[in-house]
């Protein structure tokens, strides 16, 4: 079952993208119905007390676009708090989360490798997506929206003209307990957690900035061997890494977030050999993961990171967990499918008036050919 959020549940099956795709539009074309939403107020940046409600009482609202999200990352000086709030004639009210980079014109909800986006609140429909369209059609320079992706379809009916650049995301429904879950899960799934556990692979678990060295030389190590496979100079990988993830930046994250946060890294003879980030506030995300494939692979290390923090959002009532972007990669998408994941596909959304985001890719598709990289 979809869980439904509003009184109704939707029988569906997670084996295919395609039944999950076909529900969702029959729903979304069931909203066209509804008479157009007439916005009457626009806050910049949103009201935290109202973004905080907003954010609570919306059961697919996933832990980045929580104030406590935008703030960390504000707080940092890179980037500026730009959200805005909306409020229509009929009560309803929403919150998109914003960020502008500093000395920059473009404004990302979120900005790429920061999450997803898309408005906070319950019940959406296209009528009030297309209000926003307008309004941020009108507002910003250039923004690129990547929404819920359990919302693209509101999105596609409701922001037709946007540009699309289609994505693919898997999620996992957690309806029922952590056991019902876990038999959920393929076989490969749950036999790559018992081959690290028998391996005598230790976790720990961090809810703070006190393992984020650790974390980070694993994840250094997976940036050079991605580097190696995408045919990409190792200094630009990892200038790129810690462009996109800057000293402090996950301090931050820790600090507002508290018990929300959750980092766990797994230690084989005292090493740590892979680490798991993830988010768990009414939706569980995860964000980063990473291993040192040489003594982590043999032993299932990431099998067993991932299971707990599933188990760990059954246990905090989550009833969505988003295993992140996987785009075409097949590995990826059956890495993520023994863990019962389905994939979405989705888009992020562009709203230009000068056209930097499109600029910007071709300057990027440009630099790909010439180091030849395989993505």
């Amino acid at each position: 079952m979809v869980g439904d959020t509003t009184g109704v549940s939707i029988p569906i099956s997670p084996t295919t993208a395609q039944e999950f795709g076909r529900i969702r539009r029959w729903v979304a074309m069931a909203l066209t119905t509804n008479r157009a939403a007439r916005l009457v107020r626009v806050m910049s940046p949103a009201p935290a007390d109202l973004w905080r409600q907003l954010f609570d009482g919306d059961p697919l609202a996933i832990p980045d676009q929580s104030p406590g999200y935008s703030a960390a990352l504000a707080g940092g000086g890179r980037w500026n708090d730009c959200s805005r709030a909306y409020e229509f004639e009929d009560g309803r009210a929403f919150v998109l989360p914003l960020l502008r980079a500093r000395r920059s014109l473009r404004s990302g909800s979120m900005p790429p490798a920061l999450g997803f986006g898309g408005l906070v609140g319950v019940d959406p429909d296209p009528g009030v997506i297309a209000a926003v369209a307008a309004d941020l059609s009108s507002s910003q320079i250039s923004i690129r929206v990547r929404p819920n992706p359990l919302h693209d379809d509101l999105w596609c009916l409701g922001a037709p003209d946007a540009i699309r650049l289609p994505l693919r995301a898997h999620v996992v429904d957690l309806d029922g307990s952590a056991d019902e879950v876990w038999k959920r899960m393929r076989s490969l799934g749950r036999r790559g957690v018992k081959k690290a556990r028998s391996s005598g692979v230790e976790v720990r678990v961090s809810h703070g900035g006190d393992a984020l060295a650790e974390y980070r030389s694993v994840m250094e190590s997976s940036v050079e061997r991605w580097a190696e496979q995408q045919h990409e100079p190792r200094v630009l990988a990892l200038f790129r890494a810690r462009r996109r993830e800057p000293a402090g930046e996950l301090e931050r994250m820790a600090e507002h977030l508290g018990e929300r946060f959750r980092l766990l890294l797994a230690y084989l003879d005292g090493q740590p050999i892979a680490a798991n980030l993830a988010f768990v506030d009414g939706t569980g995300h995860g964000m980063r993961a990473a291993i040192d494939k040489d003594r982590a692979g043999p032993v299932r290390a990431a099998y067993l990171l991932q299971w707990l923090q599933l188990e760990a959002a059954c246990e905090a009532g989550c009833r969505w967990y988003h295993m992140g972007e996987s785009g075409q990669s097949e590995s990826l998408s059956f890495y993520k499918e023994r863990f019962g994941a389905y994939p979405v596909d989705y888009a992020a959304y562009e709203f230009e008036r000068i056209p930097l985001g499109r600029a910007d890719r071709a300057v990027r598709s440009v630099v790909k050919r010439l180091i030849r990289f395989q993505d």
